[in-house]
């Protein structure tokens, strides 16, 4: 044997506490950091070695590349030097009173492996006090497991939530999320109640304005008669609002009367009360829960109560891949991919929203799947998607008031599937999609104009796009999809100047979800984390005034899944129609 290859088991142990001596005593260090009033002698090649946030700090052009002391100002001391202790000895003491700033250096400083651990010790120590807290800080640091633990504790424990501190300082939108949420434990809605009146008297000068709003969506009618009877003399809140003493009467009455609550009822300030109509999203299909099951189902959703109805499943089993469209009070789904004969469907199904039924339609022309489809005027238009065989830039159009057969229209300048379209003015926009070649996508922007009757370029996504959702909202279209890069990037295209506006990215990663506007908002629902793969029971609404995201909750988790707007929807038709 004329080689030997030694290998030494406590070399590199031994190196690294020879490197942490050195470190603790200041000794052949080459850069000190400063976090407040303390010091940490530092090496830069061990930092950089571990930590990709120092290596580029290091290296390039960087002020702090040539820097002999480095200040940190996003930490504390200690925090700083639990974070040394761990690239030093790969061990870090994680406690409840330091957990949160770890996990919040160990992002800043990209270290994945100890984020994970603060948040799965995080998890572990989930109570009735911290559960509202430690959603929010996931939230903030993207660790979605975290949040997702954190929310179901909260409303599996809810009624002793609502008597910690941290429950106190929630929103609005925060608290309707919970007392409208039919997964929310309690023993009865007088535990709802006491929960809305805790919060309410907390603040009650900023807060008292939305008092009755509150009472309305609490479901009173389920309380009893000589409950509701004493609330007044408990609460001097109610008792000084003959708004919030109507609600009451009103349910005492319907008690009376052997009726359930029309649990529908329907505030002043609903949107569209003052001018009888209002809109509703719906959600078709996708896949469903954990176990990502085909789901027929037909869920509509009112923001003013923040409250979900199941509407009547689709007719059609073993299918997917369709698109939807809204025109009047009409929900069009065409197309799609028969998962049992593993073909292209040509079939058109209706849904009419008034009725709650489902009506036959044409067929289109050509069958086909993973096609977009919008409405404009007095038709119904389907767009590009894949045959079988090839990706298509076909597209035929529906009269919605004839209902007599689907017509060829000019056809897209690019083939394209997994596209978006939505129609603006009297126009319309196609966006992105997966064109013909292997791993191939775009960002063009196919425009049609009724008025020339032709297709035009106009200003490109600001990068390759794929599947693809959009929707229009107060004069800008939002526009969310799968590229390169990112996958919680979400533009906004202003379609009078032909420019792309930045706005916030989402809070975390997701694809195979859908948009939708209502309001002026753009709700983002559902999709799978592309991190985990987890499907996600998360909806994200967009407000182009505030430039801000806010998360609120679906009746479950769903991925693959279409979504359309109904506009006009009557509000006395609303209130009246039973829920599910």
């Amino acid at each position: 044997m004329t080689e030997y290859d030694f290998r030494c088991p406590s070399h590199i142990h031994s190196l690294f506490q020879t490197l942490r001596d050195q470190q603790l005593s200041g000794e052949f260090t080459d850069v000190v950091l400063r976090v407040e009033h303390c010091t940490f002698p530092c090496h830069r090649a061990v930092l950089a070695a571990c930590s990709p946030y120092f290596t580029t700090m290091f290296s390039g052009s960087l002020r702090e590349s040539r820097q002999k002391e480095i200040r940190i100002h996003e930490l504390e001391p200690r925090t700083m030097a639990l974070l040394l202790d761990y690239i030093y000895t790969s061990e870090a003491k994680i406690t409840i009173d330091n957990c949160q700033g770890l996990l919040s250096a160990a992002e800043l400083f990209q270290f994945p492996d100890l984020k994970h651990a603060c948040a799965a010790f995080l998890q572990r120590h989930i109570d009735m006090s911290n559960s509202l807290g430690i959603q929010h800080f996931a939230l903030a640091h993207q660790c979605l497991a975290l949040k997702e633990e954190a929310h179901k504790y909260t409303l599996d424990h809810f009624p002793d939530v609502a008597k910690s501190d941290e429950f106190l300082d929630i929103s609005l939108d925060v608290l309707r999320t919970y007392i409208c949420n039919p997964a929310t434990n309690v023993k009865g809605k007088e535990q709802i109640l006491e929960a809305v009146m805790r919060w309410v008297q907390w603040d009650d000068d900023k807060r008292k304005q939305h008092l009755t709003d509150l009472l309305k969506v609490t479901q009173l009618n389920k309380i009893a008669p000589d409950y509701l009877d004493r609330l007044p003399d408990e609460y001097y809140l109610i008792r000084e609002s003959k708004e919030s003493l109507e609600v009451i009467t009103r349910a005492k009455e319907q008690q009376a009367a052997g009726g359930k609550l029309v649990e529908d009822y329907v505030t002043p300030n609903f949107p569209g009360y003052d001018r009888g109509s209002t809109d509703v999203m719906l959600i078709v299909g996708g896949l469903w829960g954990k176990h990502e099951q085909e789901c027929r189902g037909v869920f509509m959703y009112e923001t003013a109560t923040d409250y979900w109805r199941q509407c009547k499943q689709l007719p059609k089993y073993d299918m997917k891949y369709y698109a939807v469209a809204a025109a009047g009070h009409r929900v069009f789904v065409t197309g799609g991919y028969d998962s049992y004969r593993k073909r292209p469907l040509s079939l058109v199904q209706v849904y009419d929203l008034m009725d709650d039924n489902w009506i036959g339609a044409p067929e289109l022309n050509r069958a086909r799947y993973r096609h977009c489809s919008v409405s404009l005027g007095d038709y119904v238009y389907v767009l590009g998607g894949f045959d079988g065989h090839i990706k298509t830039a076909s597209v035929e159009r529906l009269n919605v008031s004839r209902f007599t057969e689907w017509e060829r229209f000019d056809s897209m300048l690019q083939e394209v599937e997994m596209a978006s379209a939505t129609a603006y003015g009297e126009k319309i926009y196609v966006f992105g999609g997966a064109t013909p070649g292997e791993h191939s996508s775009t960002a063009k922007v196919q425009c049609y104009s009724l008025d020339r009757r032709d297709w035009e370029y106009v200003s490109p996504l600001p990068t390759s796009t794929w599947a693809v959702c959009s929707a229009a909202a107060r004069g800008l279209i939002a526009v969310l999809g799968v590229t390169f890069t990112s996958t919680r990037l979400m533009q906004l295209y202003n379609p009078d100047a032909d420019q792309w506006i930045d706005v916030p990215p989402l809070p975390y990663d997701r694809m195979y979800c859908s948009v939708a506007a209502l309001d002026g908002k753009i709700y983002v629902t559902g999709g799978e984390d592309t991190n985990t793969q987890d499907t996600l029971s998360t909806m994200h609404v967009y407000d182009p005034s505030k430039n801000t995201w806010v998360e609120m909750y679906l009746p479950a988790a769903v991925n693959s899944h279409v979504s359309a707007t109904v506009q006009n929807v009557n509000v006395q038709w609303l209130i009246h129609r039973p829920r599910s």
